[in-house]
């Protein structure tokens, strides 16, 4: 890209006092009703510290070690962000049935920190 005029990146909107980008607030009430089932596994972690690398690690173990399953579809159509909303990006909230990547289980990873 030559100039910054040229990034298109969403406007921030306010969710709960908390700057979100556009279209994962537009998502923001599924993310608030997600209810995991049983057997779902949700990973959760902070932004910025190694989000990716645990979803890879966690993904090839799933599957038994075979980095070739593992590298089926993009990491995160196998393991989708819970928060995240956009055309053509799955999101965590919306995989009934689940991904064809992760039968019979959702492997949904979240950055949405819980106060405790």
């Amino acid at each position: 890209m030559s100039s910054l005029e040229e990034l298109n990146r969403p406007p921030l909107r306010l969710v709960g006092g908390m700057p979100i980008i556009g279209p994962f607030a537009d998502n923001w009430e599924n993310v608030e009703r997600f209810q995991a089932r049983r057997d779902d596994l949700l990973i959760s972690t902070y932004p910025k510290s190694g989000t990716t690398w645990v979803s890879k690690i966690v993904d090839l173990i799933l599957n038994g070690g075979d980095t070739e399953e593992s590298q089926k579809g993009a990491i995160f159509e196998r393991v989708p962000f819970l928060e995240c909303s956009g055309p053509g990006v799955p999101s965590g909230t919306n995989l009934d049935p689940p991904s064809p990547y992760n039968p019979p289980w959702k492997l949904i990873i979240t950055q949405k920190q819980k106060s405790m």
